[in-house]
């Protein structure tokens, strides 16, 4: 895969339609235009799309989608036209694309995670453009709590980017100041609760994400290394900020990188990794977690939740409940309750057979900062 920087760019689905909830063709064909253009300068790019079920409830005549199957029958139909009318756009211009429809499950599991990495990256090293959209077709749960704006942020980790570009339906993120009026914020350096307590809903009646999804999905986007920005997609020039963005222009409202970012498994072991276990541990093993650079041993362990095993993810919460870290158990849950709280010496005798003390080794442990966000180091694939 190429070194040069990478941009995701996620589109939603007020901003991909007209009012009338048919695609907006002339907006397609200058986002289409933009991403061509990057492509040619030699940036990777990776669109991340909304809109195929509004596009097929547009062409199968429905007004709304009041079961499953219905969504998951538009989702079919407009899926085959949005893809196409990027398709023959980016044709015009020269450019391949690429469909790729993912779901929680393609990121949960790790095969499948490295495979849907090493896919994305080698159709960025041939000069395509690969297409996003989840899988709303067969995924239930996708259609019911999922959205595209959690989605982007996984593809931002997939393809190790350097830019989350959210196009959206309003100037970017709102902030009251003093007097209690929104005003636009242009760079926030650290999501705080009061960043998150003003986050918003959906302008659109459409589309699943709101303001909400957006901050924090670029809260995990941003401890991935990636500058987040939320702008407008149809300004009133007309023409989306892709290129301006790319470019380093001010648009919008931007997130900025913090100092600790994650690398490679770890990113997965943070934000994709599917929960199986919980622990608690006291203060102590609290504090040497999230001063860094310490594994998490038996003696630390006040309870056990759940029916894990070895090598499965755990969360690993303090004594007031908050999220210290998650990592890779060394141990089956029945295990871990025979040695929570002893000292290393004392397991060969719990468990009949000698052993290490780590429940989770460091290697395999991704701690979080106070505001939930996972951070840590390690560079390991």
């Amino acid at each position: 895969m190429p070194e040069s920087p990478v941009i995701v760019v996620k589109v939603g689905t007020s901003t991909l339609t007209t009012p009338q909830g048919d695609l907006d063709l002339n907006f397609m064909r200058a986002l289409s235009g933009q991403l061509c253009q990057l492509t040619r300068e030699g940036l990777g790019v990776v669109l991340v799309t909304s809109g195929a079920i509004r596009a097929g409830m547009y062409q199968l005549g429905l007004k709304a989608c009041r079961d499953l199957p219905s969504s998951q029958a538009a989702a079919a139909v407009g899926q085959i036209r949005l893809m196409r009318v990027y398709g023959d756009f980016c044709r015009d211009q020269g450019l391949n694309t690429a469909q790729i429809l993912l779901s929680r499950g393609d990121v949960a599991n790790r095969e499948r995670y490295l495979n849907a990495r090493n896919t994305l990256r080698a159709l960025l090293a041939h000069g395509v453009l690969p297409i996003i959209n989840e899988n709303d077709t067969v995924t239930t749960e996708e259609i019911q709590f999922g959205d595209n704006d959690q989605l982007a942020s996984q593809v931002c980790q997939l393809v190790t980017a350097d830019i989350l570009l959210f196009l959206t339906d309003i100037d970017g993120f709102m902030m009251p100041d003093v007097d209690g009026k929104m005003v636009l914020q242009s760079d926030i350096h650290e999501i705080t609760p009061a960043v998150i307590a003003a986050a918003g809903g959906s302008v659109s009646g459409f589309g699943r994400g709101g303001m909400t999804s957006k901050v924090n999905a670029a809260r995990v986007a941003s401890r991935l290394g990636c500058r987040v920005v939320m702008a407008k997609g149809k300004p009133r020039g007309g023409q989306p900020p892709v290129v301006a963005v790319a470019h380093g222009e001010p648009v919008g409202t931007t997130f900025w990188p913090g100092d600790h970012t994650l690398r490679g498994r770890k990113r997965w072991l943070a934000s994709s990794a599917p929960v199986e276990g919980t622990l608690t541990v006291d203060d102590g093993a609290a504090r040497a977690l999230l001063a860094g650079g310490r594994s998490l041993l038996a003696v630390g362990v006040r309870n056990v939740e759940g029916d894990f095993g070895p090598g499965d993810l755990l969360l690993v919460r303090a004594a007031d409940g908050a999220e210290v870290a998650r990592g890779l158990s060394n141990f089956s849950a029945e295990q871990v309750r025979r040695i929570a709280g002893l000292h290393g010496h004392q397991l060969a005798e719990a468990l009949g057979y000698e052993t290490g003390p780590e429940v989770i080794h460091l290697d395999n442990l991704a701690t979080v900062d106070p505001a939930g966000v996972p951070l840590t180091n390690g560079d390991d694939a």
